[in-house]
């Protein structure tokens, strides 16, 4: 529990400064990067990406290191970040410092702008209907209680240590990330994959059932929405009736490996945990002897196949890979000791980034404790 003794109510605006520097001509002034709304993301303070002035921009908010920057438009969005170069940005950013450093840290400011309370107050106090912003008014108006220096310097130093160990994961993660994929295109690139159809290696579940019929309504229905993109992890299973279905779904048995045929960029596949139901967005597809459901999931999710099922799924509307596109897919299947070899180094790396997601999660947790205290 933190100590609250000799903490005082102040207003946000009593504190924070909102900084109002500009530059007309940004190249001339030395910046040579820019940043959007769309280059912060949610409840992430670092900066990772951003946009070079030189290709053409018209913002004129200027904004250095050490400062904060608050997405005044649509602020549910929760995106908040601490500029670590000098820069312009969009005029949908609020450009943030402390006043007085010796009466509020600057290092404490973006914890502040993470609490709920301020998040609900942002909200609360945006006008419009299709791009709400709030604006520096209301921001100025939020009050919150304020430690004396020493203990700001406390809660401080904790956040910044999970801060410290949230980026830590977070580049572990993308580390992960990036050799399960180096693995997957090695083993799944063009030259690899030339050989025969995959499709003679698996059947595909017809002849649909009625998801009211009392035998069925019971099972779990998995759709696109189920299933997190380039994962195959499905996040959460709710039966046929729960979701109130009435149109035919197909019936298919544990094991059988789900991809949605629809917005194949998506990347949407995974291992059917048990029996149930799914979706004409879906396929149901059932591995042959000669292959390992575990190694058509990882086809599935493979760049390479990706990029052919998004190259067939040219259409008006909603993309759509068809049957007769998919069943054209061809790729090396090797033998299943070779598919067992390659799984073991897939397993690995899965494991190991479903181990840091925990810690991350964790890590959120405790973060969100201490801000709740502030």
């Amino acid at each position: 529990m933190i100590d609250r003794k000799g903490w005082s109510k102040v207003k946000f605006g009593d504190v924070v400064r909102l900084s109002k520097d500009r530059s007309s001509d940004p190249i001339a002034n030395g910046y040579d990067r820019y940043i959007g709304l769309d280059h912060i993301e949610p409840e992430d303070l670092r900066i990772r990406r951003w946009g070079n002035v030189a290709d053409g921009v018209t913002f004129t908010s200027v904004f250095k290191p050490g400062q904060v920057l608050f997405g005044k438009r649509r602020a549910y969005q929760r995106k908040v970040a601490v500029a670590d170069f000098a820069g312009v940005c969009s005029g949908d950013i609020y450009v943030l410092e402390s006043k007085d450093p010796q009466k509020f840290l600057p290092e404490l400011l973006p914890f502040i702008c993470q609490t709920e309370t301020f998040f609900q107050h942002a909200v609360g106090t945006s006008a419009g209907s299709l791009s709400p912003r709030t604006n520096w008014t209301s921001l100025a108006d939020f009050e919150f209680a304020l430690p004396p220096l020493e203990e700001q310097r406390r809660i401080s130093y904790m956040l910044q240590s999970i801060e410290t160990v949230n980026e830590a994961l977070d580049d572990a993660t993308i580390r992960a990330d990036s050799l399960l994929r180096a693995l997957s295109r090695k083993e799944f690139s063009k030259e690899a994959c030339e050989g025969e159809l995959l499709a003679s290696h698996y059947t595909v579940v017809s002849g649909q059932v009625d998801p009211k019929a009392e035998r069925y309504a019971d099972l779990p229905l998995i759709a696109p929405n189920h299933i997190k993109s380039n994962s195959g992890q499905i996040l959460n299973i709710e039966s046929a009736s729960d979701q109130l279905a009435i149109s035919g779904k197909y019936l298919f048995g544990e094991g059988a490996v789900l991809y949605s045929k629809i917005r194949p960029n998506l990347v949407k596949a995974a291992i059917a945990p048990c029996t149930g139901l799914c979706s004409a967005d879906m396929y149901a597809l059932l591995p042959k002897d000669s292959l390992r459901g575990e190694y058509l999931l990882e086809i599935l999710l493979s760049d390479t196949f990706t990029q052919f099922a998004i190259s067939g799924s040219m259409r008006t509307g909603i993309p759509k890979l068809n049957r007769e596109h998919l069943s054209q897919y061809q790729c090396r299947v090797p033998s299943l000791t070779s598919q067992d070899d390659f799984l073991v180094l897939v397993r690995a790396i899965r494991s190991s980034i479903n181990e840091i997601i925990t810690r991350r999660k964790k890590s959120n947790e405790l973060k969100s404790m201490v801000l709740l205290e502030v």
